[in-house]
């Protein structure tokens, strides 16, 4: 009903102000959202069995990994998860995107073509996402820890299952009535998955599912294939040049044209210089935390002035010198002048900045995350879970109609 989530959480008139002080807010918009102990207890799914951490794999491509929190017996449903249902996977797929010039006649100065037989890579969900390679279709869970969850063939101690008809909002219609084509432009969730424990499992035990032999074959294929000293050199990440040059002058635009930063790179001031200039002999503005990103910066200048610093006994001071800059802000506006996300640009000059106020970063798609070198692959769903109906890649579905429909 309101755009503000606050507003939409408010009650709407006196009688409903008086039933959400009696018995919760949740009963007016969620209400049946609070279940007796009992029906827990019947029907309810833990979601506090995976904790993440660092993963025990001796490989470091693991990263993180899904960790029991109790002791969990063979068979015993370790939790659930909703799945959003991506009908064409080719949403993941990365093309070669080209910006022409258009006639006259357009609105626009240019538009972005997409080369559709060019492909460069793939996004990163769908490394989380589960899919079969005789299907376009995609499911991404989006459960508590979940994703967190390895493969390991060897040591696989969890497994998928269709969750039971009406659980966590799974429809076992779908599995047997819905095709690819039906579900393009069903924006519900109707479908999702059960993780099961394979055997018995310890407390603080790495969860492992296996992905099967199709990602088991890309991502030995991947790893033979890398080299980790060619990817090295092509690219430096905006982390590591603000650990090593943390201290290092920033150079300026005029410099850049001969002496520029690598591509993956770009200048960023701190937020708070769009509000207020900030004079020499000042606190800096220099802590960035963790949801600061700053506006986009040109660096016009870099000269020094003289600035007080106190001594460690706190008594004293004295004068030293210190570089500081003459930034050029990119800050973005709407129409009434407020700092806001729009096309609409106003630029801002701010003097005597200092060091910590500008960091580099990566610009948009050119993490580590986004490489051409990185592997990607969805997780394989088993043959026997996958319903033959969605199986539009395939060609002869004879093998598909042996296929016996998922069931519980």
């Amino acid at each position: 009903m309101w755009e503000s989530r606050i507003m939409n959480a408010l009650p709407l008139n006196a009688t409903a102000a008086k039933q959400a002080a009696e018995s919760g807010i949740t009963s007016l918009h969620q209400p049946h959202a609070i279940r007796s102990v009992g029906y827990l207890q019947q029907h309810g799914k833990c979601v506090d069995n995976i904790l993440p951490g660092p993963s025990s794999l001796e490989s470091k491509q693991a990263g993180r990994g899904a960790f029991a929190t109790r002791s969990i017996k063979e068979g015993t449903i370790i939790t659930g998860s909703p799945l959003i249902h991506v009908p064409n996977k080719d949403l993941f797929t990365i093309f070669r995107m080209e910006k022409n010039q258009t006639t006259a006649k357009e609105k626009r100065d240019d538009i972005w073509m997409r080369h559709v037989d060019e492909i460069v890579g793939y996004q990163l969900p769908l490394n989380y996402c589960y899919g079969h390679d005789a299907s376009t279709m995609l499911l991404c869970p989006y459960g508590p820890g979940v994703n967190y969850i390895n493969h390991n063939q060897t040591r696989a101690n969890v497994k998928i299952q269709w969750a039971q008809d009406g659980m966590t909002s799974h429809k076992n219609a779908w599995l047997w009535e819905k095709k690819v084509s039906d579900l393009e432009f069903d924006y519900n969730v109707g479908l999702a998955f059960d993780y099961v424990a394979t055997k018995d499992i310890q407390e603080g035990e790495e969860l492992f599912l296996d992905y099967g032999e199709a990602f088991e074959d890309s991502l030995t294929s991947y790893l033979s294939n890398w080299n980790s000293s060619t990817s090295e050199v092509n690219y430096i990440p905006a982390q590591r040049y603000n650990e090593q040059l943390a201290n290092a002058p920033i150079r300026t635009e005029l410099e850049q044209e001969s002496d520029p930063y690598p591509q993956n790179l770009e200048i960023r001031c701190h937020s708070s210089l769009i509000t207020k200039r900030k004079p020499a002999n000042t606190n800096r503005h220099g802590r960035w935390e963790s949801r600061e990103f700053g506006v986009p910066c040109r660096i016009l200048d870099r000269y020094r002035v003289e600035t007080s610093k106190t001594l460690n006994d706190a008594t004293s001071e004295k004068v030293v010198e210190e570089i500081v800059y003459k930034v050029e802000l990119a800050v973005p506006l709407d129409e009434v002048g407020q700092q806001h996300r729009s096309d609409t640009l106003t630029y801002v000059q701010r003097k005597n900045v200092d060091r910590t106020s500008i960091q580099f970063f990566n610009r948009p798609y050119t993490s580590d995350l986004f490489q051409p070198d990185v592997f990607r692959k969805e997780i394989g769903i088993p043959d026997a879970l996958f319903p033959r109906q969605w199986r539009n890649l395939e060609i002869d579905f004879t093998q598909a109609d042996q296929t016996v429909a998922p069931s519980n």
